[in-house]
């Protein structure tokens, strides 16, 4: 109960209200006032309140790599994809900003490729279309030279993120060893080490 009291009894529209019936309304508006939240911004008026959602002064900013559509207006049906600026190990998409235009009847799959040296990432770039990112295959004494990551689907022009909120940071990762077939030469290793990238986003 509020604490809120302004004595026994007052008049409201002719009616005798308590102070326990008035203190019991305060509670009910207290318990209907909107809050600031992640991801919104509060702005009250005496004309009323607004609410101000998405990247803005009081708000959380998109995350990288957030994909969003928008109806194309030269092509009935399509929809155009944008990307957030994100970085694979720190380095761009060569094609970030592109906004290309795709069915909405089909199902997209948006995708960074990476490549590398077999020792760290050296370059990357965005994929979207309707084929599903290529599987990795671990790869010996060397990590894998290309690598495809799915961000998201679009699924009836509508994206939906599959990743973790962040940039992308891709690790060298043993998988297992094998015996080399056949066998090796006395006085070399007997081992073979396989590698891939794992994907997590910081």
């Amino acid at each position: 109960m509020s604490a809120f009291s302004f004595g026994n009894l007052k008049i409201y529209d002719r009616k005798v209200v308590s102070a326990r019936e008035f203190n019991r309304l305060v509670d009910i508006v207290r318990s209907i006032v909107l809050n600031e939240g992640a991801g919104y911004r509060i702005n009250r008026t005496p004309c009323g309140t607004n609410l101000t959602l998405g990247n803005n002064p009081g708000g959380s900013p998109p995350c990288p790599f957030t994909v969003t559509t928008s109806q194309d207006p030269d092509t009935p049906g399509n929809v155009i994809v944008s990307v957030q600026a994100g970085t694979v190990n720190s380095l761009l998409p060569s094609n970030n900003f592109d906004t290309p235009s795709v069915d909405s009847t089909e199902i997209i799959q948006v995708k960074v490729e990476a490549l590398s040296d077999g020792q760290a990432i050296t370059s990357c770039s965005l994929i979207i279309d309707d084929n599903p990112p290529a599987m990795q295959e671990p790869t010996s004494f060397a990590l894998p030279t290309t690598i495809d990551v799915l961000i998201a689907v679009i699924v009836n022009g509508t994206p939906y993120r599959v990743i973790g909120c962040g940039s992308i940071q891709l690790t060298g990762t043993l998988q297992f060893t094998t015996n080399p077939d056949p066998p090796a030469d006395p006085g070399t290793s007997n081992i073979v080490n396989w590698y891939s990238w794992t994907v997590g986003t910081v």
